[in-house]
């Protein structure tokens, strides 16, 4: 592959011409960086592509330091397809298409959609904690994009082979009939979007054929509607006087009901001060359906259920466009047997981190109180004797251990679980919480900690399993 120069600044794209001129002094690269984002367009140019491979991933946009360089391992080489100044705004697409790579393997991504969905480590382990049975009734509050839906919703598939043989055959064939569904959908779609193609791409003479006879219509149209207008001017000067007369007795009509209320009758109201309030709206779904999916984005619910009808499993999960924190409004209180909370978070936990986080301490601290909004509902929501998994992809201890220690204190009546025989191979792929941030000695055994700076081959995650007492 030869001597390829390596980029200095994270997310930033730089030539190899450019590289040398960084490589030669390193405290160049703060002003060959704002060169480079303000004034250059490397689109179509040579880019290398290097990782860090031994310590956590620098942030897109920052300067790395001298010993930062060195852990940079060169992995290929490409053509760039975005300018330096998108590859740091956007938070998706593609930046380099590459031509020449140290490591060759399959690219995961879209491989085999209707059967693999990829997922991080303690993502996985969300629904393994929960736990959930064939008769239960689960609710998954904040569900897109649907990995761990369709994983619960496989994982009681899979208990139901055992549990209820019989059930567990009837709904495989409504899986399987669901996907070939799908798949024929999908095909249709996808040969209409071909045909529209084409047509796009008829001859010139059909086109300029089409363009004709619309504008012959549109004269013609043009031509009726001034007869018409001519016809409509001659009835209406001949109806006139029966217009007035009708419009006088209109105006002393509305007068008397003027007067008429003014002398004390009262005419009904409608304005919003006298609405009823709206009653809640109750939710029906199929008694078959064992898992509730909920989000109350319409472009994410979108993707949900896709996800959902992907895999076949819409007779089992039931996608609903609904605001998690109402669902007791639509539901009632304690109505599920398991519940899992996902809620939106800081996201410090992800990666790569695609933008330098800007958020404040008051911004943090908004999120672990937006997410004790949910902890209620969810507690609400709950049966007695069931159980509830939070989880973040943040490693913010405000929203996860300090939202734990609160959630005991505001609920006496739940307790929080910690390994057992079945789930004590789970807590060790993790580690334990922090002290000092809300939880004693013995509670930070009972979560489970994932940090990137422990554990260089996950995310930043947090996990806590719950039990309502009866």
């Amino acid at each position: 592959m030869g001597n390829v120069e390596r980029q200095y600044c994270a997310g930033v794209m730089f030539s190899h011409r450019e590289f040398g001129q960084c490589r030669t002094n390193v405290c160049t690269i703060q002003n060959a960086t704002y060169h480079a984002v303000r004034f250059s367009d490397p689109i179509g140019v040579d880019i290398s592509v290097c990782v860090v491979v031994d310590s956590p991933a620098p942030l897109k946009g920052s300067l790395l330091k001298a010993d930062e360089i060195r852990k940079l391992v060169h992995i290929a080489n490409g053509i760039a397809t975005m300018s330096r100044y998108d590859v740091v705004q956007k938070q998706q697409g593609v930046a380099v298409e590459v031509k020449e790579c140290v490591f060759r393997h399959a690219a995961f991504h879209d491989v085999l959609p209707e059967t693999v969905f990829l997922q991080n480590l303690p993502s996985m382990i969300v629904s393994h904690l929960l736990q959930p049975k064939w008769g239960d009734k689960v609710l998954d509050m904040c569900a897109a994009p649907g990995g761990k839906t369709t994983h619960l919703g496989l994982l009681m598939l899979h208990n139901a082979q055992q549990s209820a043989p019989e059930e567990y055959q009837q709904q495989q064939a409504q899986v399987r009939e669901r996907q070939r569904e799908y798949q024929k959908q999908k095909r249709e779609g996808k040969q209409d979007e071909e045909q529209r193609d084409a047509s796009r791409s008829a001859p010139e003479e059909h086109q300029q054929q089409q363009q004709a006879q619309v504008r012959e219509c549109q004269r013609e149209y043009q031509k009726q509607k001034r007869e018409g207008k001519q016809d409509e001017e001659r009835d209406a000067s001949q109806s006139a006087p029966e217009v007035r007369g009708c419009q006088k007795q209109k105006r002393e009509g509305k007068q008397e009901e003027d007067q008429h209320d003014q002398f004390g009758a009262v005419r009904e109201k409608t304005g919003p001060e006298n609405e009823q309030k709206a009653k809640p709206i109750t939710v029906t779904v199929s008694p078959f359906v064992k898992v509730i999916a909920l989000e109350r984005s319409q472009p994410r619910w979108r993707e949900l259920k896709t996800c959902v009808e992907r895999f076949g499993l819409q007779d089992l999960i039931a996608t609903l466009k609904l605001d998690a924190t109402t669902v007791t409004e639509h539901f009632g209180n304690a109505y599920f047997d398991k519940i899992l909370l996902d809620p939106p978070c800081s996201g410090l936990g992800l990666r790569p981190r695609l933008r330098k986080d800007t958020s404040d301490l008051k911004h943090l601290r908004g999120f672990a109180e937006y997410q004790r909004t949910f902890l209620t509902t969810a507690y609400h929501a709950l049966k007695p004797g069931g159980r509830l998994v939070y989880s973040t992809c943040t490693i913010n201890p405000m929203e996860n251990e300090e939202n734990v220690g609160w959630f005991l204190n505001n609920f006496p009546n739940v307790k929080l679980l910690g390994p057992t025989t079945e789930t004590e191979g789970l807590y060790r792929l993790g580690g334990p919480g922090l002290l000092g941030c809300g939880l004693g000695v013995g509670e930070v055994e009972k979560v489970i900690r994932f940090d990137p700076a422990v554990h260089l081959h996950s995310i930043g995650f947090f996990l806590a399993a719950f039990e309502k007492a009866g």
